[in-house]
């Protein structure tokens, strides 16, 4: 199997988090701070990520 079909199976099977959807964590986080929330525990959120 190639490295990069097991890449995108990894992907399809949740093994590991599409950059998109990482993106879309830390925009989220970074708003929530602007807005005035405390700062989320940075290793809980890395370890949420799935890499």
């Amino acid at each position: 199997m190639s490295k990069c079909k097991k890449g995108i199976d990894d992907v399809h099977n949740g093994r590991i988090t599409p950059w998109n959807a990482i993106y879309a964590k830390l925009s989220e986080a970074i708003s929530e701070i602007k807005n005035g929330a405390p700062v989320a525990d940075a290793e809980n959120f890395i370890k949420s990520l799935n890499f």
